[in-house]
């Protein structure tokens, strides 16, 4: 797997992307934060969507068991399966 930062002005259309295309998809959800460290929040949990309110300035990942929110995110990075 390959491991990305995506720039701000990809964010909404490769949510939207990844939405329509790997919904269902199986996912793992890692959050970062100084005060917590790495933490694992999913693992494995099937994709209901992403939404980027740019409005809002969020982004919300919808899964089987967990609805996450981030406000305000300063950088997303992904790992993506070639091919896929």
């Amino acid at each position: 797997m390959a491991s990305r930062k995506l720039e701000k002005t990809e964010w909404k259309d490769y949510f939207d992307s990844i939405s329509k295309k790997q919904k269902s998809a199986l996912i793992n959800l890692e959050v970062i934060g100084p005060d917590i460290g790495d933490q694992l929040e999913i693992r494995w949990q099937p994709l209901r969507g992403l939404t980027l309110d740019t409005r809002e300035d969020s982004l919300a990942i919808l899964t089987e068991d967990l609805d996450h929110s981030i406000s305000h995110p300063k950088a997303i990075f992904v790992e993506e399966q070639a091919g896929v």
